[in-house]
Order: C-alpha cells, then sequence, then structure tokens
C-alpha cells in the first residue's frame, strides 16, 4: 500500500502488531502462512485478525475484523469457566485451584484443607432452577448411552434440555430434539429459555394458587370449627349454609370463581359469634332485648376477623351483611335493596332456610317446606326476588342437604 503502519492502523493496535511482525521476521523465511489474532490496547474488547505471508521475496500482510469472532470466544471461556447461573466460578477452575494446590502441598510436604459451604442455601436454588444442557451432535460423545441411540435411530442429529421451574425440585424438563447436528445455536438457545421460563412461570403460579387454596380451606375450616365447638346445635350449620348458597348461586348464572366465594363466605358466616355467651346461644326460652343486642353484635364481630385475616372478598361483607334484609328491617346497618352485596343477599336466604329446617334449642325443626314458605312471603320485601326465586328452583331441583337429617346444625338463633 506505500503507507506507514501509523496511516493504517490506530494508535491501540500499532504497539501489538509491531511485536507480531518483528516476531514472525524473527523467525525467518516464512514455510507457511501465518495467521494471528492481536488484541487492541486498553478496556475496549478490540481485534484484528492477521495473515502473514511471503510471496516472491516480499511479506504480504492482509487483515479483518476479528472483534466480534473474540467476543464470542471470550463469551465461551467464560461460559466454560462461570456459573451461567449467577457468574461465579464453576466447578472446572474449582478443580483447576484444587489441583494445584494439591501439587503444592505435595511438593511442600505439607496438608491442605478444604472448606464447603452452602451460602444462602444456594444448592437449593440450583436443585430447584438447573441449568440447560445442550448437545451439538449425537454422534459424538457417549454415543453409546442408550437415549442418544433411540435418538440417532430417529434420525435426530441435536438435542437441548431446559428444566421447568414449576416445582420445589427440578422433575419436569423439556427436551427438544433437532434434526440436524447444532441445530441449536445461541439464539435458539435464549429463544427457548424465554418460553420455559414463561411456562415455569406460569406453572408456578398455578402450584402457588393451588397452595393458597389449601391454605384458605383450612383457615375456613379452623374458623367454622372454633364456632361450632361453643355449641352443639351449630354443628354442621356453616357448612350446609354454604352448600346451599353455592346452589343458589349456580342456579343465578354467577362464574364459577364468584360460586366458590360465596360457598366459602356461608362458611364462616357466623363466626363472630364467638362473642356471644354460650349461655345465651343454648337458651332454650325467647331472649329479652339486651341478648337480642348482643346477639346482633356478631355480624361485625365476624367482619372484624375476617378483615383482619386478609381473607378475598366477598367473606367479611357476607359476615357483616348477611342480616340485611332488602327493606331496611335487617341488622347491623338497616341497609336497603343495593347496599347489600349479592352474596350477603344469597348467603342471608340460604341461612333463614337452613335455620328453620332444622333443630334449634328454642324449637323443633320446622321443616323445608315452612322455610320456603318464609321466603316467599317475604320475596321482593325482606329477601331480593332473583335470590328467592333462584332458592325455589334449587329445591324443585331436587336439592337436599348432603347431612343427615338427624343431624343437629345452626347458629342462628333470631
Amino acid at each position: 500500500m506505500g503507507k506507514h503502519l501509523s496511516a493504517v492502523f490506530s494508535r491501540r493496535f500499532r504497539n501489538p502488531l509491531i511485536e507480531n511482525l518483528q516476531k514472525a521476521l524473527s523467525e525467518g523465511a516464512f514455510e507457511a502462512v501465518q495467521e494471528v489474532s492481536i488484541t487492541a490496547e486498553g478496556p475496549q474488547l478490540e481485534a484484528l485478525d492477521l495473515r502473514i505471508a511471503e510471496a516472491n521475496g516480499e511479506i504480504n500482510l492482509s487483515w479483518r475484523d476479528g472483534t466480534e469472532r473474540l467476543r464470542h470466544r471470550t463469551r465461551l471461556q467464560e461460559l466454560a469457566t462461570h456459573d451461567g447461573l449467577t457468574g461465579l466460578f464453576n466447578r472446572s477452575p474449582l478443580m483447576d485451584r484444587l489441583t494445584e494446590s494439591l501439587v503444592l502441598s505435595n511438593r511442600m510436604h505439607g496438608l491442605i484443607g478444604v472448606l464447603m459451604l452452602d451460602i444462602d442455601d444456594f444448592k437449593l436454588i440450583n436443585d430447584r432452577f438447573g441449568h440447560a444442557a445442550v448437545v451439538t451432535d449425537l454422534a459424538k460423545k457417549n454415543s453409546s448411552e442408550p437415549w442418544r441411540i433411540l435418538a440417532r435411530k430417529r434420525g435426530f442429529g441435536s438435542a437441548v434440555a431446559i428444566p421447568l421451574e414449576g416445582a420445589d425440585q427440578i422433575n419436569v424438563v423439556l427436551t427438544i430434539f433437532g434434526r440436524e447436528a447444532g441445530a441449536f445455536d445461541a439464539k435458539s438457545q435464549d429463544l427457548l429459555a424465554q418460553m420455559t421460563t414463561a411456562f415455569s412461570l406460569s406453572l408456578t403460579r398455578r402450584r402457588d394458587a393451588l397452595e393458597m387454596k389449601t391454605a384458605l380451606e383450612g383457615t375456613l375450616m379452623a374458623l367454622g370449627s372454633m364456632t361450632e365447638r361453643r355449641d352443639p346445635y351449630t354443628m354442621g350449620h356453616q357448612r350446609k349454609v354454604g352448600e346451599l348458597s353455592a346452589a343458589i348461586a349456580t342456579q343465578m348464572g354467577l362464574v364459577h370463581s364468584l360460586v366458590e366465594l360465596v360457598r366459602q363466605a356461608g362458611e364462616v358466616h357466623d363466626v363472630g359469634k364467638y362473642i356471644v355467651p354460650t349461655e345465651i346461644l343454648s337458651f332454650t326460652g325467647k331472649l329479652d332485648p339486651i341478648e337480642f343486642e348482643m346477639v346482633k353484635r356478631h355480624s361485625a364481630a365476624g367482619a372484624a376477623v375476617l378483615n383482619a385475616a386478609s381473607l378475598p372478598w366477598p367473606l367479611g361483607d357476607v359476615a357483616l351483611q348477611h342480616h340485611e334484609r332488602v327493606d331496611g328491617s335487617g341488622y347491623p346497618a338497616g341497609l336497603h335493596g343495593g347496599e347489600i352485596c349479592l352474596p350477603a343477599q344469597i348467603v342471608g336466604v340460604a341461612d333463614v332456610v337452613e335455620a328453620m329446617d332444622h333443630l334449634r334449642p328454642y324449637r323443633a325443626a320446622l321443616g323445608t317446606e315452612a322455610a320456603l314458605a318464609e321466603i316467599q312471603s317475604g320475596r321482593g320485601t325482606r329477601y331480593d326476588e332473583n335470590v328467592a326465586d333462584a332458592c325455589f328452583a334449587v329445591f324443585e331441583g331436587g336439592f337436599t342437604f348432603t347431612d343427615p337429617e338427624n343431624v343437629t346444625a345452626g347458629v342462628n338463633r333470631r
């Protein structure tokens, strides 16, 4: 080119280039083409791929940008020695350092100690999240393994296995086979990793939702049991109210998730009766006004308990409003019509039916017919018309409580 090196190469490459040329010249005549790669001086990663050859007594120098290749090589070296999840050194450098220490210890006739620590349960993290494994050519390493033989027979040349994170311990692995060797490049692996991460997140959310549902069911069962243990006449009442409430909600066409919440709300609607003295709950005569006021306090008390436990809507509202009536004649706030949430109106009707249908300490069971007559007489006044009609339809369809008729149940005194 007839130009000085300084006119062709930047200062960052100049010194390393001169060193390589001097080395090539000092070795004498070239027996073959020499190819070298030089890295620029400085913090930025740059490289040139050089081709040095002799032709007709002249030295020919050609080059190309080797930065991208250098970055790939640096990345491969990093992956070979570092954990992909944390960026820390992996087993390979550990074994190298351990080998060096053992050699030095033997040479110095000394001892070596190894201290192994599980920092912040990191092993549990590795066990849970795992790492993807890629086999670029199934015809190579460990070719006698049964799964490789089977894969080759079916015409596959490469494979990638990615653990799914849907469980506390890895027990699900997504394995994808490719027809050609080297079918899974870095971009393909990244894409598959993103897909499986999204799928794993879905599994985790589903698992968490199931765990939350189980925990909620356990909490509600404990709350229901707490109420029922105080009075044998309360045994089964809340569960039956929940059962009938769910049937009414289903008849009204509510979505399944809301039907389930209505059922749960019915199962704990009387939890606030823990504040009512047992003597009043089991009293066989007519309550005086003061005693009845004490009973009425259970609505607010139950709502306070359920809301404090951060239980989902509408459990707290149902506990508070299930004695409210459409015409404003209920308690504790005398709400009217639409001021009462629909789940509370449903549970309120189911509560009346179950209470009248079963034995109470102050009267005998009145039966289903009398209970439905009460709902009919209050349809459109005390009870919402749509809820009342759905209740009638449920019983016309053959609804019965699952417990035997002789099981004493109930909490609803008034």
